[in-house]
Formats: structure tokens, C-alpha cells, sequence
């Protein structure tokens, strides 16, 4: 009997502290160690409840919220059309556009969205007008031939890549309609240049006689002082004094040359021309490039190439670039 009333004390001690300071409802309740058990059963199993009930509740709306972000965006449907008329179209390396017209609307592109999918590493080149809208999915105006640039993603049938220092958007049709990768350009010129050298061979190799003509024998002149021979200004470089051009154009811009990335480092295949007019123009496109990044804020300042071959208009390189 007396064990019976010991335990029933501790058992009333115990349910005081979980129930709070002062609590003199529990004391009074309590008559059997039995009661005292189930009580704090009960009130424990009420507690567990609550607490699963709340932690489901913050699951629910985490997981609704994860869903609203997923859901697929009707790019098309957002799209605004504009006619060059009802642009104010300036003209800039690659392309005419109507940079204002980023100032007007609401972003309707997300680049998370976008995948990578083009295979070349290298740049594409434009072959017609490829019609290029903004962020907010305004048509600003359109890239001309000739222009290059590199497809960093698709979405839903639409590209983006960066325009003369901007990111822009096309759709994939239009693009893949109107592009060339650099390889495919320097394959064709190759074709070309073993085509030519074929015919050439094959005119030599008619099989048509030559009429021997005697040939009258010079008379002798005493010599005469021969003027000097001038050199002759001409327009285009060796694939040597092309590629010391670039790299001295891209040092002055603050990009260093370090062999050391090759090992880690972004890279791409390019053509430099040998046409002295058009280097620096090259340069100062690959420049621009390394000041882009990797789109995310961060410029490239490091650089590394190697020649990998030459013809009569091009020296190819691959080129290695990080920050």
C-alpha cells in the first residue's frame, strides 16, 4: 500500500512539470498511478498531433510552390511583332536594331529555362536577316549576313545568343534557316580550293600538242644599272604576322595570354583572316566575347590558342578563355 502511494506522488511531481509551473488542475485529477499514465499519454499523443499536422501543413504549400515555378511559360502568346517601320533602326556591327525598345514591356524570356543544344563549339556565321527580339519579347529589329555569334540555349522553339555586346532571342527556324557553323563555312572553301586545283590540273593534262615555235636568239645588250627594286605594298598578311596582330589587340584590351587554362578552360575553334583590314575587326569581335564571359558578370581575362592550319584567306586556331 505504501509503495501504491509513493508512486502515485512521483507520478502527480512528474505531470506538474510537463503541464507548467503552478498547475493545480492536474494535481487534483490524479487518484491512481493507472490514470496518471494515461493522462500523460494523452496529452503527449495530443502534442505528436499538432506537430504533424503543422509539419504537413508547410509541406503542402513548399511542394505548391515548387509546382507554380515549374509550370511551363506560352512564350509564342507573349511575343510582340513590330515592322522595321515602327522601329527606329540604327545600324551596329551585326545587326540594325531599336535598342528603346528594351526600356518598354516585361520580361518574357527566362534563360533558366534554356537547354544547351547546339554541337559546334565555335561561332555560326549569318547567311540572310535573322528577325531578333529583347528579353521582354519585342521584336527589336534583325541580324544582317555575315553576322557571328555563338547559341548559348533553346526553349520552346526559340535560341538566344549575344548581338553586338546584347542578349537577343530568334526563333530556331529562322536561325538553322539562316546560319553556317565556321566548320561548315571552312569545309566549303577547302571543296572549293581541291575543285579548282583539279580543273587546273585537268587543262594541263588535255593532252593537246604544243607547236614548237624556234625561238629567235636575244641579241646582247651591254648592262645597264638595274633600278631598285621597290617592295610591293600589299594588303594581306602571313598567317604569322595575322595571328601577332590579334594577340596584340587582345593584350591591349587587358586580356592576358596563359598557356596554363588549357588543361580547365572554355574554348572554340575560329578563322582569323589574313586580309589586313578585317583583323582588327575579328579581334575586337573575340574581345567583345571575352568581356560577355560566360554571360554571368564574369569577363574572361586569361587567353591561349594554337594554329591549326592555314589557306590563301584564313589561319584556324582553337582558342582557350576563362576569368
Amino acid at each position: 500500500m505504501k509503495r501504491k502511494k509513493i508512486f502515485a506522488i512521483l507520478m502527480t511531481a512528474t505531470i506538474l512539470l510537463a503541464g507548467g509551473c503552478g498547475s493545480k488542475e492536474t494535481e487534483t485529477t490524479v487518484d491512481t498511478s493507472a490514470e496518471s499514465h494515461s493522462e500523460v499519454s494523452s496529452e503527449a499523443s495530443s502534442t505528436e498531433g499538432s506537430s504533424t499536422e503543422t509539419v504537413g501543413s508547410s509541406t503542402e504549400v513548399k511542394q505548391e510552390e515548387v509546382a507554380t515555378e515549374s509550370e511551363p511559360v506560352d512564350v509564342n502568346s507573349l511575343i510582340t511583332e513590330k515592322t522595321n517601320e515602327e522601329l527606329n533602326l540604327k545600324q551596329y556591327s551585326d545587326s540594325y536594331e531599336d535598342r528603346t525598345m528594351d526600356e518598354i514591356g516585361e520580361k518574357v524570356f527566362n534563360i533558366d529555362l534554356f537547354d544547351t543544344p547546339y554541337e559546334d563549339d565555335g561561332l555560326v556565321t549569318a547567311t540572310g536577316n535573322i528577325d531578333i527580339y529583347n528579353a521582354n519579347g519585342i521584336r527589336v529589329g534583325y541580324a544582317i549576313p555575315k553576322a557571328q555569334f555563338g547559341i548559348f540555349g533553346s526553349y520552346e522553339g526559340w535560341y538566344y545568343f549575344y548581338l553586338d555586346g546584347n542578349r537577343r532571342f530568334a526563333r530556331v527556324e529562322d536561325v538553322d534557316a539562316n546560319i553556317k557553323s565556321n566548320k561548315e563555312i571552312w569545309e566549303e572553301e577547302q571543296r572549293a580550293m581541291q575543285e579548282a586545283a583539279r580543273q587546273e590540273q585537268s587543262t594541263v593534262n588535255t593532252g593537246v600538242p604544243v607547236e614548237n615555235v624556234p625561238v629567235e636568239q636575244p641579241v646582247e645588250v651591254p648592262p645597264v644599272n638595274e633600278p631598285v627594286e621597290v617592295p610591293v605594298e600589299t594588303n594581306t598578311y602571313t598567317a604569322e604576322q595575322a595571328i601577332a596582330d590579334y594577340r596584340a589587340i587582345m593584350e591591349a584590351n587587358g586580356i592576358t595570354w596563359n598557356p596554363s587554362i588549357k588543361e580547365f578552360a572554355s574554348w572554340g575553334t575560329g578563322m582569323l583572316p589574313l586580309n589586313k583590314a578585317e583583323v582588327e575587326e575579328a579581334a575586337n569581335s573575340v574581345v567583345e566575347s571575352f568581356r560577355i564571359g560566360n554571360g554571368g558578370g564574369n569577363s574572361w581575362v586569361n587567353y591561349y590558342l594554337e594554329v591549326t592550319g592555314s589557306d590563301e584567306n584564313y589561319v584556324y586556331y582553337t582558342e582557350y578563355g576563362c576569368s
